[in-house]
């Protein structure tokens, strides 16, 4: 049985209790490792299957982060199934809820494909979503979408002292003296990613910010999940294509040594297949000088102010 369909033969036998939406919930990490060495295809089918999983009558709140976030981004047919039956087990959708569903449809309209969960009729991804949006609106989730609390850590030194990073004109510098110069903005992308709403967005974003903060004392930093392929000159493309203003304290980077701690060490929710990353989120970090972090919001890029509450 290939890796995948074990994977979603697993998710079928989870009880349905409280317990087993945190075991759902907890799967839907990208770093998870049943996500470890498959495609982007299969990765999001299982993905999808994960989410489908919370529409059987389960109380799905603690993956309602997770269904926002590929309501928002996501391109595939199958995931957006997924998060839509998601999204129908809340029985109630507010007006947040209601706008990244109908911006889900639109932006799948052209690439929409019939996908089939459990044995249950199949049905595109836009039926699903539309399934879901022919209800009234009505509050849920507690009222108010409010954005999580930013979730504050520590990087181990460990880690950091070992890690060295490569920027886009090819300077090498330790990550540790890189980030104990001055505070760090630090947002995670990678040059091959195909979803224009995740790593394009985040580079545009992110460059249009190190504008707003031009003169502030600051590392404004767009870090590679894909070093080994993501060269200085591919670097400066990326950037460069996107309006990014390298400078001395805008920069982006790719880790020469040490990726693997880094990894751990910020808890990257991003998975490999055989040759590149097969799925991630959108993360955004800020790391003072002592290495203490916060990990943020990514919509907060969009939002300068929202930045400098933290700064």
């Amino acid at each position: 049985m290939p890796e995948a369909d074990r994977v979603i033969a697993a998710i079928r036998a989870i009880p349905r209790t409280r317990g087993g939406d945190r075991r759902l919930a907890a799967m839907l990490s990208q770093s998870a490792g049943h996500f470890d060495g498959l495609s982007t295809a299969d990765a999001e089918r299982v993905r999808g299957h994960i989410l489908a999983a919370f529409g059987e009558d389960r109380a799905s709140e603690c993956a309602l982060p997770a269904i926002r976030e590929e309501l928002r981004t996501s391109l595939s047919p199958i995931v957006l199934a997924g998060a839509a039956r998601a999204a129908r087990s809340l029985g109630a959708i507010d007006e947040e809820l209601r706008g990244l569903l109908l911006a889900a449809s639109e932006r799948i309209a052209l690439r929409d494909e019939y996908v089939r969960f459990d044995g249950a009729p199949a049905l595109t991804a836009r039926a699903e979503i539309a399934a879901v949006l022919a209800g009234p609106p009505r509050p849920c989730c507690g009222g108010a979408a409010r954005s999580a609390d930013p979730v504050r850590f520590s990087l181990p030194p460990a880690a950091v002292e070992q890690a060295a990073v490569e920027d886009q004109s090819g300077e090498r510098i330790g990550l540790a003296e890189l980030l104990r110069r001055r505070t760090s903005l630090i947002a995670f992308f990678y040059t091959r990613c195909m979803n224009p709403a995740k790593c394009s967005l985040t580079v545009t974003r992110l460059a249009g910010l190190t504008r707003e903060l031009q003169g502030r004392d600051l590392n404004l930093l767009g870090f590679s999940y894909d070093g080994a392929y993501d060269t200085p000159l591919r670097l400066r493309a990326y950037g460069r294509d996107r309006g990014f203003p390298f400078g001395e304290g805008a920069r982006l980077i790719r880790c020469r040594t040490g990726w693997k701690g880094i990894r751990a060490a910020f808890g990257l929710r991003v998975g490999y297949g055989q040759a590149t990353v097969n799925d991630h989120a959108r993360e955004l970090f800020l790391v003072r000088p002592d290495l203490a972090a916060i990990g943020l919001d990514p919509e907060r890029l969009a939002d300068p102010a929202a930045i400098e509450a933290y700064l």
